[in-house]
């Protein structure tokens, strides 16, 4: 039965009116708003190929044939499978979808309630080894290194290693966010969510001679933002993730470098240096022990290795038999 509220509400309509919510009553970041957008659009489309436009209409059924769109595509029209990560979002999204229709009384059931999430494949975060961050902080420390932007680069690098901080949260900073004695920042993480969190005095030192002698070059009162671009405004996470990339390869890293590369390391770092996993959990910003808890086997594995590597009584070494 449907409902005379929904009946009026398209699925685009639908679609919008949550959105609003979600950017006004959940505070969600335009990123956050910009990747549901995206999914709904594609729920939206797969729901119109079977001529349906208004959720009140949707079956179990439909739900289902939706997650199976989604592993498998669309040949004949070009749609590719998702990985099992974005499978996993993209119906979570539609879920919310359902769900908020529900609560706001414009349909009388939420029939995707029942229908599981796809599990993704758990994958390890790449991970720096010790000599590995060693040697990439060479690079980026090189007073030869042949770049205009080589001390933001080195910021950018030495800060997100320093805090493990996310890349948004990074860009978000201001000058006066990092002047002072104090190596403290105030930083505004998921959810609008605010933590606290320290940074080395190498980070410090990397700072100050950026705010010396380079940021002045390309400021022209554009912008608070700590880290610029060659024109005096705010830098970019496009541009940052570029540079990132660009380091990585100076330094012949094994895989491509990120800031979440960084942010990995930062964690993985302190737990194999002994810090508790509650301090790094709010170190991260995580809301559940849970995530971080997946640094944990990455440590695990690190010792083991480490152990068979240098214990002398780690591997069974049988004797030589004469023939």
């Amino acid at each position: 039965m449907t409902s005379s509220a929904e009946s009026s509400t398209q699925l685009h309509q639908l679609i919008d009116l949550w959105l609003r919510h979600l950017t006004i009553e959940r505070d969600a970041s335009p990123h956050t708003v910009d990747s549901y957008r995206r999914d709904l659009l594609r729920y939206r489309r797969f729901l119109q190929q079977r001529n349906i436009d208004s959720l009140a209409v949707v079956t179990s059924t439909d739900c289902e044939a939706y997650l199976q769109y989604l592993a498998t595509g669309d040949p004949a029209s070009g749609v590719v499978p998702l990985a099992k990560s974005s499978q996993a979002r993209a119906w979570v999204v539609a879920r919310g979808l359902h769900r908020f229709a529900c609560a706001e009384g414009l349909v009388n059931d939420d029939v995707a309630h029942e229908i599981q999430t796809p599990k993704p494949r758990q994958v390890f975060p790449a991970t720096l080894t010790r000599e590995e961050m060693e040697h990439l902080l060479a690079v980026v420390n090189d007073p030869q290194r042949p770049t205009q932007h080589r001390l933001r680069d080195r910021v950018l690098v030495e800060m997100l290693y320093s805090t493990g901080c996310r890349i948004s949260e990074l860009l978000q900073l201001a000058v006066d966010d990092v002047t002072g004695s104090r190596r403290t920042l105030r930083v505004t993480g998921k959810g609008m969510k605010q933590r606290l969190v320290p940074y080395g005095a190498y980070a410090q030192q990397a700072v100050a001679d950026y705010l010396t002698a380079e940021r002045p070059r390309w400021s022209q009162g554009l912008s608070h933002q700590l880290l610029l671009n060659e024109r005096g405004k705010g830098l970019s996470r496009q541009s940052a993730c570029a540079a990132l990339k660009q380091l990585g390869e100076e330094a012949k890293l094994p895989y491509s470098l990120t800031p979440h590369t960084l942010r990995h390391t930062f964690a993985t770092h302190l737990l194999l240096g002994g810090a508790d996993i509650r301090s790094v959990q709010e170190l991260l910003g995580h809301s559940s022990v849970t995530t971080t808890e997946l640094y944990t086997h990455i440590t695990n594995q690190q010792v083991q290795s480490m152990y068979e590597q240098h214990h002398p009584r780690a591997q069974l070494s049988l004797p030589h038999q004469n023939s």
